[in-house]
């Protein structure tokens, strides 16, 4: 076994043989935070797994030993310090010494940006301006795969309440290394949005609206958002939300409790959502959106007059949950279409259209006279009995998607397959364009769109 695998085990036998509950839901925060590790750039990564692997096999001990809960505590907050010194300029023995003296808290997530404020604020003058503050942090998040500071520093200047040219005191910081060291999922906002947004880039010129067309319906009344709430875009994000901090940018995402570095909130307790789900950005005459979701069913619709060029590696989406990739377009050949299922109740079911045989093919559940081509159940999947049509083109050897008038939509998914199944971001892509002609895959840029979330969908609607 690699000592990841060896890792892996040993945290997994944790999680099981801990019988507290409180010791439990410090794990799992330990384990939540345990991800860190996969964007930390510098230092010895092999001493801190190492270092990792020992704590967690002297925890298992004294799990299996049936020691008292005192020494099963001081087992796991020396696997604490194994994270800590992986991810702070700290060694071990100083991250056990640290956390000791900083008493009792209840997870990692409270305790690292106190340690990490602790570690970095001596390079840090007695009063500092925002300036000096981002030279210190760009070269200490370069360390965790946060380095391109100035896309979020906007972000940073809203919670140190500073402008570019007042000073502050250094106390005031420990709010960015809350957001920065404490929960993971603020970092990996953070993360995603510091890597992709480009706030060299000039703006847009116009406004536009987000009105919410759809919400899943045991998560309507949950205060947080409502059907037909509309929010007003303007070219610097989305004014009076609780993330707003003039940089081009709007985050869409799952909030727990209050709407934290986010401006369209996603209902807190429907795990569907993920807590960066996608990003819009106001970029080149151009509003452009992000998946950054871990389902990966971020979609524009096809309206009815949209032909959509399939192309091999895409994903498309039929109603609000049946996923099929293009696998494979036999150009070599006899231009032949491969598609392939990823979603239940049909998954990895390849579906093979020859255009040799007929040139446009109907998808749907069928039945009131209807016979699909590429039959999806009715059951659970909100598909039509005409859902939508396949089209060969032979003047451009080339196939296309159309909407049949369906009830759920048929969207383009913005993912690839390698990004679907593993979690990552997909690229920004265009869904509105001032640009002249400019399309997507043969969709126009030129007109209001509907973003889709799967059960969630947004009227996107720019103002002349």
């Amino acid at each position: 076994m690699t000592p990841e695998q060896v890792l892996q085990s040993h945290l997994e036998e944790i999680q099981e043989a801990l019988s507290s509950q409180d010791l439990k839901r410090r794990f799992k925060c330990f384990l939540n935070e345990m991800k860190r590790l996969k964007f930390v750039t510098q230092g010895n990564q092999q001493r801190s797994l190492n270092q990792l692997i020992d704590a967690s096999q002297e925890l298992i001990q004294v799990i299996r030993d049936e020691k008292s809960r005192i020494e099963i505590e001081e087992r796991l907050k020396g696997l604490e310090a194994g994270l800590v010194a992986s991810v702070l300029p700290i060694d071990y023995e100083k991250s056990k010494q640290k956390l000791r003296k900083l008493g009792t808290y209840s997870a990692i997530d409270k305790a690292l940006p106190k340690l990490a404020h602790k570690s970095f604020k001596k390079e840090f003058p007695p009063e500092l301006n925002f300036e000096k503050f981002k030279e210190v942090i760009s070269r200490r998040f370069a360390e965790i795969s946060l380095g391109k500071v100035e896309a979020i520093e906007g972000l940073f200047k809203k919670l140190l309440g500073s402008e570019q040219d007042s000073s502050f005191p250094v106390e005031s910081t420990q709010k960015v290394f809350e957001k920065v060291y404490g929960r993971f999922n603020d970092y990996l906002r953070l993360k995603t949005i510091s890597e992709y947004c480009h706030p060299e880039l000039p703006g847009i010129s116009f406004e536009l609206s987000v009105t919410v067309k759809s919400i899943y319906p045991d998560f309507r009344d949950n205060g947080f958002i409502r059907l037909d709430q509309k929010f007003e875009i303007d070219p610097s994000g989305l004014p009076g939300s609780k993330r707003y901090c003039s940089d081009g940018v709007v985050v869409f995402g799952r909030v727990d409790d209050e709407e934290d570095l986010v401006d369209i909130p996603l209902p807190p307790k429907d795990d569907i959502n993920s807590y960066l789900h996608a990003i819009m950005y106001l970029r080149n005459e151009s509003v452009l959106i992000q998946d950054t979701s871990e389902r990966g069913k971020v979609g524009i619709k096809l309206l009815p007059e949209d032909s959509l060029e399939l192309q091999a590696g895409m994903l498309v989406m039929f109603s609000t949950c049946m996923v099929v990739e293009v696998q494979k377009i036999d150009s070599q050949e006899d231009n032949s279409i491969y598609l392939r299922f990823l979603s239940e109740p049909h998954k990895d079911q390849v579906k093979k259209f020859k255009p040799s045989e007929q040139q446009s093919f109907k998808v749907g559940c069928g039945g009131g006279g209807h016979a699909p081509d590429l039959f999806i159940t009715k059951n659970g999947t909100g598909v039509s009995r005409l859902h939508a049509y396949i089209n060969y083109l032979p003047e451009s050897s080339t196939w296309e998607l159309k909407d049949a008038g369906s009830s759920n939509g048929t969207f383009f998914l913005l993912k690839s397959l390698e990004q679907f199944t593993s979690g990552e971001p997909s690229e920004p892509f265009p869904i509105y364009s001032r640009e002249p002609e400019a399309v997507l895959n043969g969709i126009p840029l030129d007109r209001p769109r509907i973003l889709s979330f799967g059960d969630y969908s947004f009227d996107l609607t720019p103002h002349t």
